[in-house]
């Protein structure tokens, strides 16, 4: 989709090779800034141009953002956002979301899904974790941070943390951008007993399984998953799938 954009920069052009070199970009659109510097030029060993490019944005909106890498009008998350990236579009007949390669680290702030079921899903979880019914309050994440590396359509996550009231949690894994499919493990501390947080036959099996949860002051840290698709995502304990080791979130 369009997106009103507004630049300001220094460029030098090798007309002889046909090379532009950027200096002090600055790109405005929507509600974000971006700064960036690099090259759209030759590559040796590869035919036509490439771009690489040096990103970086203190106060931006992850809306925007993520807008340059979707086809719906509407981005599936928002919220403040910081980034420091480096980006690499390969000249070539690929599809843009299958070619770009971006490797960074990420924070957002105040994060909430546009996608009502995946809201859903995230506000129950905050509601679980606190022990409390759920209110129609929307849940908003906080402090999301992490590590990512982006080829092939497959964004690939590492480092990644956030909270919501009532929880905290550390993950790793990956989404693909191209057919939407998630699939996020790691460990997450709750401010109640997990048995709580779960129905039916889960939380009977849960309620047998809590003395064998390690007791610590904060809460219990247990094994989590996020997985399905953006549009229909799954949440739940990671009971059964081996557990990389990594940091008790905080």
């Amino acid at each position: 989709h369009r997106v009103k954009l507004a630049t300001q920069f220094n460029a030098f052009v090798d007309a002889i090779h046909g090379d532009t070199f950027l200096n002090n970009v600055s790109a405005h659109f929507g509600h974000t800034s971006l700064m960036a510097e690099g090259s759209v030029a030759g590559l040796k060993g590869r035919k036509g141009k490439t771009a690489l490019l040096d990103l970086r944005a203190r106060k931006g909106r992850i809306e925007d953002i993520l807008g340059l890498f979707v086809t719906k009008p509407r981005s599936p998350m928002s919220g403040a956002i910081a980034l420091k990236a480096k980006a690499e579009i390969p000249p070539g007949s690929e599809p843009f979301l299958e070619k770009v390669k971006l490797e960074g680290t990420f924070g957002i702030d105040d994060g909430t899904f546009s996608k009502e079921e995946t809201q859903k899903n995230v506000d129950e979880l905050s509601a679980g974790a606190r022990g409390e019914k759920m209110e129609d309050a929307q849940t908003v994440l906080t402090d999301l941070k992490g590590r990512v590396t982006l080829t092939g359509g497959i964004a690939k996550f590492t480092d990644l943390s956030f909270g919501i009231p009532g929880a905290t949690a550390r993950m790793y894994g990956t989404y693909n951008l191209v057919n939407h499919k998630v699939d996020l493990h790691g460990r997450m501390r709750v401010d109640t007993k997990i048995s709580k947080t779960a129905s039916g036959f889960k939380s009977l099996l849960l309620k047998f399984m809590d003395p064998f949860f390690k007791k610590k002051r904060k809460g219990e840290v247990v094994p989590v998953h996020i997985t399905g698709t953006y549009e229909h995502p799954q949440f739940g304990l990671d009971l059964t799938s081996p557990q990389k080791p990594q940091p008790e979130p905080n």
